[in-house]
């Protein structure tokens, strides 16, 4: 799922809601997150997951294409933990 499909679905959901609203929501709740982990901040959303930063340090690699040895540098990623409940939900328990 995209984004632009996540807005549609929580319209059809909620029809209530404006689709220019939920999509104004939803583009407000990403900005804050990723300012939340650029900053270096842990977002945590209980039954859902937590995300955090993780600086990667630089290192050799192999190219799976040709075999080649290529410098990685260093770089930053986001690591996503899945919270109990969406694992139990992901597991059909």
């Amino acid at each position: 799922m995209v984004k632009r499909e996540l807005i549609a679905a929580l319209a059809r959901r909620h029809k209530e809601l404006n689709a220019k609203d939920v999509e104004l929501m939803a583009r407000l709740v990403f900005e804050a997150m990723s300012e939340t982990l650029a900053q270096g901040d842990e977002i945590e959303i209980r039954g859902f997951g937590a995300f955090r930063m993780r600086e990667y340090e630089a290192r050799q690699a192999r190219n799976p294409g040709t075999g080649d040895t290529v410098s990685l540098e260093p770089r930053k990623g986001v690591l996503f933990r899945p919270g109990r409940e969406i694992k139990e939900r992901m597991n059909g328990e």
